[in-house]
């Protein structure tokens, strides 16, 4: 299946369109992603995201040749935050990372990995004193684009503590489901 949906810790196959929920104490969060074909342009994907695989490798002594071997960079080049790869390139990744992290669970682990991150951790705390947690998807959706160059993403702010995060990958790029699975997770554990 193409096309995963979760609904509130289930998955299920819903088409083209994807769509993710989570329902939290007094916080929606709707995920709705849309995902397409295929063709690649270049440096569209920030290292830095890619910092949360290597450690969930280290932490289940998994080799990272196994996830990163064969890439078209070398993965200390990947290591480094500040490099850059394709979106064809971290799809090949991301499809191999679900081969030997057990599919969507292990995705979903790699994705409560991110929220912990350094960045992330210092802007949740210092948005926690002046808003509530709308503004700290809000800030995230707004930072992403700086990771993912190819992705757009966009926040709704719904009123009554509900908010609509869409992601969307343009249709000239190659269709990721890995990709959504690891934001299942990493939206999953980030601080309401």
């Amino acid at each position: 299946c193409r096309q995963i949906a979760i609904f509130a810790g289930n998955s299920a196959c819903d088409g083209p369109r994807r769509r993710v929920s989570w329902h939290f104490p007094g916080l929606l969060v709707t995920l709705r992603i849309m995902a397409t074909h295929e063709k690649t342009h270049g440096n569209e994907v920030s290292c830095r995201p890619l910092q949360s695989i290597f450690q969930f490798l280290r932490d289940r002594q998994i080799p990272a040749e196994a996830v990163f071997g064969g890439a078209s960079y070398a993965i200390d080049y990947m290591r480094n935050p500040n490099n850059r790869i394709s979106w064809s390139e971290l799809v090949k990744c991301l499809a191999r990372l679900s081969d030997v992290s057990g599919g969507q669970s292990g995705l979903e682990a790699v994705g409560e990995l991110s929220p912990g991150s350094m960045e992330f951790t210092q802007l949740n705390k210092l948005l926690g004193f002046f808003a509530d947690s709308r503004l700290g998807y809000w800030g995230l959706m707004k930072l992403m684009p700086s990771f993912f160059r190819n992705v757009r993403f966009q926040f709704i702010d719904s009123g009554s503590r509900r908010i609509r995060i869409i992601m969307e990958i343009p249709e000239e790029y190659e269709d990721c489901p890995a990709f959504f699975m690891i934001w299942v997770g990493g939206l999953r554990s980030t601080p309401r």
